[in-house]
């Protein structure tokens, strides 16, 4: 320390105390901040014609932590994460997660589940030390796979043996 704030030190207890008191409340608060989940996004909002945002989360490290969301219509939710450490997603009362993470992560990862209408429950559950980076829910549209070739009989769909596709996709083909 320098002759002058040694002497500003004595001359003025009351404000260096002040100055003190105020770098150890920012110093904690800095490091509180970290351990404490960030909701970017919680409703639904509207991504395109199909698609909505249900929850966005960001920062959980703390095991047992919730978030609610709400789906207007019974339907299918979009789930991604990415995580470092060792985490489980669960939603609603299910034993089973949705997504695992394991001890090497980093990555993403996806799942879709039907849900109904109405409210819902995603739980964060770690081991060890771990950081969800982000966690995102999202409403998509009705999932629908018919295969080329398959015998199905739709409600929607129609007919779609191979012999009606091969005269629907080779009229469209150019020869």
């Amino acid at each position: 320390m320098n002759r002058a704030t040694l002497f500003a030190a004595r001359e003025y207890p009351f404000v260096m105390s002040a100055r003190l008191i105020v770098s150890v409340a920012v110093l904690l608060c800095g490091f509180a901040g970290t351990v404490q989940a960030e909701i970017l996004f919680s409703g639904e909002g509207k991504l395109n014609n199909l698609a909505s945002e249900l929850l966005e989360v960001s920062s959980i490290s703390k095991s047992s932590e919730s978030f609610r969301f709400t789906r207007s219509s019974d339907g299918w939710v979009f789930i991604s994460s990415t995580c470092k450490g060792a985490a489980r997603v669960i939603l609603d009362k299910e034993s089973d997660a949705v997504i695992l993470h394991d001890a090497e992560g980093g990555s993403r990862r996806e799942a879709m589940r039907f849900v109904t209408k109405g409210e819902h429950t995603i739980r964060i559950e770690g081991k060890g030390e771990f950081k969800v980076e982000k966690l995102a829910v999202k409403a998509i549209p009705e999932l629908i796979h018919c295969g080329l070739g398959s015998i199905r009989r739709s409600n929607r769909m129609g007919f779609m043996a191979w012999s009606f596709s091969k005269r629907i996709f080779c009229r469209m083909s150019p020869r």
